[in-house]
């Protein structure tokens, strides 16, 4: 008599190069790209590097989840640049302060889908508003806008 334990690894033999291919697919097609992102930081009189860094890296994330098809290139922080929205925000005082704002502006490309037609290929530009947890510290997205 056999034994049987030989069909079950024969099963994901089968079936591991198929699960493989659907991961490859969903991580080429249903994520954002961000494999040669650059980040410049400028001189910032509110926050160092790290806390620039660290919302960076967070805006990183959720491009790479929220993204799909598109791929960033640049992300900058310009503080003289991102004062004016940065104020505005503080001002509601919802987010307690200019401390826990901050405003990232990145230059991305569409990635699939593109048919040769129209400015899908282009560069395009948006800023990202990222507001910081008073109590936990920790960057989320708040909201984007392109102009």
């Amino acid at each position: 008599m056999k034994a049987k334990s030989g069909h079950f690894g024969n099963a994901i033999i089968m079936i591991l190069p198929i699960l493989m291919l659907v991961v490859l697919y969903v991580l080429e097609f249903d994520t954002g790209h961000i494999y040669h992102v650059e980040v410049e930081i400028g001189e910032s009189e509110l926050y160092t590097a790290d806390e620039i860094e660290e919302a960076a890296s967070v805006l990183k994330c959720y491009f790479f989840l929220n993204m799909p098809g598109f791929e960033i290139r640049e992300i900058s922080y310009q503080e003289e640049e991102a004062y004016p929205q940065m104020l505005a925000m503080a001002e509601t005082g919802e987010i307690g302060g200019m401390e826990n704002v901050i405003v990232f502006r990145s230059v991305y490309v569409r990635l699939h889908g593109y048919d040769g037609v129209g400015e899908n290929n282009t560069e395009q530009t948006r800023q990202w508003i990222l507001t910081r947890d008073s109590e936990e510290g920790k960057w989320k997205v708040d909201t984007s806008i392109r102009p």
